[in-house]
């Protein structure tokens, strides 16, 4: 995540929270993906990495559109806060992911002390409200989101994406 997209958020929420939110207690994070949002970062090498025929590396409106989204998500769950509680989850989940570099990855001494060649542990942690209604869940699991070809030129949301809608 951009620290100017951070710092952007920020300043919106206290423009409406006061200093409730702050760089201490905020905390955004991302997965990368290959069919979404380029254009949005502040710093040079990302602006040259995503300019193409159409667009000049840098797009305040893909920015304004992408700090506007978090701030408002961020405000609408500060104002449906209720007693909760949270749970953590981890288990193997196999199959779901491949290594794109084995040989690389057998290049590693280390490489024999492990069944797999990639990491099939994945992490969740679910907020429920005291009633065990579901609010919402953060997952981890080590995969590359590159569901499409990079002959797909629209946004997409990828396999995260994919895999929300059964939340």
């Amino acid at each position: 995540m951009f620290t100017a997209v951070k710092l952007e958020v920020i300043k919106r929420l206290q423009a409406e929270f006061g200093t409730l939110y702050t760089d201490e207690n905020v905390m955004l994070t991302a997965t990368h993906t290959h069919v979404g949002n380029g254009g949005y970062s502040h710093q040079k090498l990302y602006q040259l990495a995503s300019q193409d025929d159409t667009q000049a590396g840098y797009s305040q409106q893909t920015f304004e559109a992408i700090v506007d989204g978090i701030a408002r998500s961020i405000k609408q769950a500060h104002n449906s806060l209720v007693p909760g509680k949270l749970s953590l989850a981890q288990g193997e989940l196999k199959e779901a992911t491949r290594n794109r570099s084995l040989a690389a990855y057998h290049a590693n001494p280390e490489a024999k002390d492990f069944d797999s060649s990639v990491n099939e542990v994945m992490t969740q942690l679910r907020l429920d409200a005291a009633d065990d209604t579901p609010l919402g869940l953060i997952n981890w699991f080590a995969i590359h989101p590159t569901s499409f070809s990079n002959q797909f030129s629209h946004l997409s949301a990828d396999n995260k994406g994919y895999a929300q809608l059964g939340m």
